[in-house]
């Protein structure tokens, strides 16, 4: 017999320690989530083994729309127009790197460059050297990008690009970042939609959210391979991958917040496996192996924790004033 959720709710705000973080040990840990408030935005630290304490919260000049965790722990990397980087440990800003309207950041495996989605018309992909925090590229042949995700081996990126042009379309660029990059094949006449990716762990497989559907591709198959498509009959927001790629954590909520729910998709039949029910509007998932977290993108809105392994579900702290935009994990040591 299946278990039934156990959730645990509590009322009680983020308690902020303001010790900074100890080591890179630590930073790895943590959870950082991304805010949007009426004179800019914050970035909080979360131990999700300690409910409602935030280890550290900052302020940032502008909303956060993208947060990345540089290989390593020590930096976390904000997108908010311009590509800010904040020293994890202290919660204070080391560098800024102007990229446009930047959307989302992604890193190379050995985190010495940073490839940033950015829709400023004429919309592109910046590339930054991480070592100096200096904008070293920019790839035209994008008009309006707004994900970016790098395969494991480092050699290319793939880019949700939105069309500037009547009617409109979505479509997935393929970018080679060889040689200081090149904007290849698009994948294109996908489902027009606020579009997040997710890749395969083994770089194979690339999922993408479009209105109220997953879709499939295969990049590294002859052009125009398309795979397998699962519609959930819910505006799709955002979505994650397991790290043994099992499983596809999807968050999606209709625009009242009325239904709003993690699905858990079975890559290997491409149904969804179970389906859990959360309040206000799902919008960003993000998991470590260890928990899966969605954020409601709601003015105060909560972060929902999920430990597939127990099946459980709980409830962070939130933040009055605070709006959930982004989540980030550092990557697995």
């Amino acid at each position: 017999m299946r278990k039934a959720i156990v959730a645990s709710v509590s009322a009680a705000l983020f308690t902020a320690v303001l010790a900074p973080v100890a080591n890179a040990e630590q930073a790895n840990d943590y959870l950082y989530i991304g805010y949007e408030t009426a004179d800019g935005g914050s970035i909080a630290a979360v131990d999700l083994r300690t409910p409602n304490q935030a280890v550290r919260t900052w302020d940032t000049a502008a909303p956060v729309r993208g947060l990345t965790v540089k290989p390593g722990g020590r930096n976390v990397y904000s997108a908010e127009h311009d590509v800010v980087a904040y020293d994890a440990f202290e919660g204070t800003e080391v560098a800024r790197t102007p990229a446009g309207d930047a959307q989302e950041i992604a890193f190379t495996p050995d985190g010495n460059d940073a490839w940033v989605a950015e829709s400023e018309k004429p919309g592109g992909v910046v590339h930054i050297d991480v070592r100096t925090d200096e904008a070293v590229g920019y790839l035209q042949g994008t008009d309006a990008p707004k994900d970016i995700v790098i395969t494991p081996d480092g050699t290319t990126a793939y880019v949700t690009d939105f069309s500037n042009s009547r009617p409109k379309w979505l479509g997935v660029a393929v970018v080679d970042l060889a040689g200081g990059g090149k904007v290849g094949r698009i994948f294109d006449h996908l489902t027009y939609a606020d579009s997040d990716l997710a890749l395969s762990p083994d770089g194979t497989h690339l999922y993408v959210t479009g209105q109220q559907r997953i879709q499939e591709l295969e990049p590294r198959k002859e052009f125009d391979q398309y795979g397998r498509r699962l519609d959930l009959g819910v505006p799709l927001r955002d979505l994650a991958v397991s790290q043994d790629g099992a499983t596809i954590y999807v968050a999606g909520a209709s625009a009242d917040g009325t239904k709003s729910a993690l699905y858990l998709v079975d890559t290997a039949t491409f149904t969804v496996r179970k389906q859990i029910p959360l309040n206000g509007r799902a919008t960003s998932v993000a998991t470590n192996g260890d928990y899966v977290v969605v954020s409601d993108r709601s003015e105060g809105g909560w972060t929902y924790v999920y430990e597939e392994s127990t099946n459980k579900l709980r409830f962070t702290g939130s933040i009055p004033g605070h709006t959930p935009t982004a989540l980030a994990f550092a990557p697995k040591r």
